[in-house]
């Protein structure tokens, strides 16, 4: 059996959506309503994170919100990754791993320093 990619524009989206959600629900095991709900937690999570980092100009010596942020994300990762893990549930660990991510992101950019200049003698 062919699958065939309808030709309008408006569908083709239409299609493309259906079928990521579809596969995602296959693949996670989940309906569609508790995956947009997680989804749409971790997404407000990620967003807070990115814009208390982003807009945090790092002090040394001092701990920071974008500090504070970032560490909470990445226990909430761990937590999840270890719920996901010991219940053996699909969605807790796709969760665990986007948050992951999203805390390794985070830690690069709030990593970043201005480099020092060095003035020769």
């Amino acid at each position: 059996m062919k699958i065939r990619i309808p030709v309008n524009q408006e569908r083709k989206k239409d299609f493309v959506e259906t079928g990521s959600w579809m596969l995602a629900k296959r693949i996670l095991g989940v309906s569609y309503y508790a995956l947009a709900k997680r989804l749409g937690e971790n997404l407000v999570k990620i967003d807070n994170g990115l814009k208390t980092v982003l807009a945090e100009k790092p002090i040394s010596g001092k701990v920071n919100k974008s500090d504070v942020e970032v560490l909470a994300l990445g226990t909430l990762a761990a937590i999840s990754l270890y719920s996901g893990l010991k219940k053996n549930k699909r969605i807790l660990l796709a969760e665990g791993i986007a948050l992951t991510v999203a805390f390794g992101g985070f830690l690069l950019m709030n990593g970043r320093k201005p480099k020092r200049k060095v003035i020769p003698n």
